[in-house]
């Protein structure tokens, strides 16, 4: 292959089992952690589920407004 030529072929299968990997773990922590401080501050079911599906999001909005 010279410097010219488009890569060919698919990234190393490590990289991707490792990139998959962290996607999954961070979304997992941030959903529950969305869920608890929402659960904790507004102590309704229907409100922590909203917020775990909107997770970071919610998170941010929580530390910039308290």
């Amino acid at each position: 292959m010279t410097d010219m030529e488009p890569p060919t072929g698919k990234p190393p299968l490590y990289q991707y089992v490792t990139t998959n990997r962290t996607v999954q773990r961070g979304v997992t922590f941030g959903s529950t952690l969305a869920i608890v401080v929402s659960y904790v501050t507004n102590e309704s079911i229907f409100w922590a589920i909203v917020h775990g599906l909107f997770s970071w999001l919610y998170i941010i909005y929580f530390l910039l407004t308290r």
